[in-house]
């Protein structure tokens, strides 16, 4: 199990997600699973963009990855099998939107040209 804590990383770009690609292919070659943690709500809307946030489970914090790392590597165990592919817990909420009215930013551009 490998638990990537995020804390402090406010951009992901495309060479940092195929590495992660990468690396999650290895991990789940020796039966592992990649848990993300602390991912800043930006960050974590580049997973979901490029559709890779399916491929990796995502918790809050730090502590919560721990656990669910412990859990799911005592479950490999006591199955004897490699670690089968876990539910997702739900990602970390986006947190305030900028347009939070449900205004989109298509709809104020247009009316700013009327």
């Amino acid at each position: 199990m490998l638990v990537i804590d995020l804390l402090g990383v406010g951009f992901a770009g495309s060479a940092a997600l195929g590495l992660f690609v990468t690396l999650q292919k290895l991990v789940r070659q020796k039966g592992g699973q990649i848990i993300f943690c602390n991912v800043d709500p930006m960050v974590f809307e580049v997973f979901r963009i490029s559709k890779l946030d399916s491929m990796f489970v995502f918790v809050t914090d730090r502590a919560e990855g721990l656990t669910m790392a412990a859990r799911l590597d005592s479950n490999a165990e006591a199955n004897g099998s490699p670690t089968s592919e876990p539910t997702t817990p739900a990602p970390p909420g986006p947190g305030p939107s900028r347009n939070s009215d449900n205004d989109g930013l298509l709809r104020r551009h247009r009316r700013r040209k009327l």
